[in-house]
């Protein structure tokens, strides 16, 4: 019944099925964390997150030297 300010999904196992419970445990203006999101080069496909989340505020930040390697984040906005 908790409600958190932010939530982070790394790991490679079940990240996906962890984003579809995100909205029921985030506050308004929370913030989604997720970690080498569509890390190829590890087989990491994030895309069914990226549909989910579509419709908020989304940035995304490639760490340098690493052609795959990025971390994004979005602003969970609930009410109006």
């Amino acid at each position: 019944d908790n409600l958190y300010d932010c939530i982070i999904i790394d790991g490679s196992v079940h990240r996906n099925t962890c984003a579809e419970h995100v909205l029921k445990h985030l506050k308004d203006n929370g913030i989604l964390i997720l970690d080498n999101a569509n890390q190829s080069s590890i087989g990491l496909d994030s895309n069914p997150t990226f549909e989910l989340f579509k419709e908020f505020e989304h940035y995304s930040y490639l760490q340098p030297g690493h052609k795959d390697w990025r971390t994004d984040y979005w602003i969970i906005k609930k009410s109006s």
